[in-house]
């Protein structure tokens, strides 16, 4: 917005703001369904994402279906610019579902007749977001769990540098049909990163505690069934894979 550009937001909540247009990711998976919310509109970015999953909400869903259903309708459209936001780990090697879903979902665009880019983020960091509010909430701790000794990698981005990117992507029309890392410069491990934030957070030096796999994982089990927090089998797949790549395209 600040750059000049009109904002036509999708969102699933009900709003008052006129440039918010109400979707429902969970079952818009008709082509049709889009074509009306296309009008006048030059570019497109997909950004829905869920970490988890619950009753009413798949990943196939939202990850795969309802944005296959965006895409087919700017083909039809003749909405040729599309920046689909996936993640990092959405690859050849996914095994998680979250990945594969959104693996899924950037397969059927690569397909497309399309100017397509495809961002895939490592974890991002910023105000608001519900990654960062877990991060902080274990850096603050007396006694920071860790999941074993806390080795798993990931390349935090800010979300400042994220939107800097899909903003020259969309002005210089660059990235085309390319799939971009977006990463921060430095691979650090969970147990630095929280370090880290815990210090910049004015609260000293960091105590951490280990936890045994096994644990974990029963934790994540639980998880699974109460749908309660952040841990599922899920998640933990997701972080033992680690989440780091390389920064050049990016930068």
């Amino acid at each position: 917005t600040a750059r000049g550009h009109e904002i036509l937001a999708c969102s699933h909540r009900r709003a008052a703001n006129s440039n918010i247009c109400r979707v429902d990711y969970i079952r818009d998976w008709d082509a049709s369904t889009w074509l009306p919310r296309l009008e006048k509109v030059d570019a497109v970015i997909n950004a829905v994402g869920i970490l988890r999953e619950t009753t009413d909400a798949s990943f196939d869903a939202l990850h795969h279906r309802a944005p296959s259903a965006l895409f087919r309708a700017c083909e039809c459209a003749g909405v040729k610019r599309v920046i689909q936001i996936s993640a990092l780990g959405a690859d050849d090697q996914a095994g998680s579902a979250y990945h594969l879903s959104k693996k899924a979902a950037d397969d059927e665009l690569r397909e497309r007749n399309l100017d397509w880019t495809i961002v895939q983020p490592s974890v991002v960091f910023g105000r608001g977001g519900t990654s960062t509010a877990l991060f902080l909430r274990l850096a603050c701790l007396p006694l920071i769990p860790l999941v074993g000794r806390g080795e798993q990698r990931m390349q935090p981005i800010h979300i400042d540098d994220l939107v800097g990117l899909i903003v020259r992507l969309l002005e210089e029309e660059s990235g085309i049909h390319q799939t971009v890392t977006a990463v921060g410069p430095d691979a650090i491990t969970l147990r630095d990163m929280l370090g880290s934030y815990r210090r910049q957070l004015g609260l000293g030096s960091p105590h951490f505690v280990p936890l045994p796999l096994p644990f974990i994982a029963l934790g994540a089990k639980l998880g699974d069934l109460t749908h309660l927090g952040a841990l599922s089998s899920e998640t933990l797949n997701m972080l033992q894979r680690g989440n780091t790549g390389n920064p050049d395209a990016a930068t």
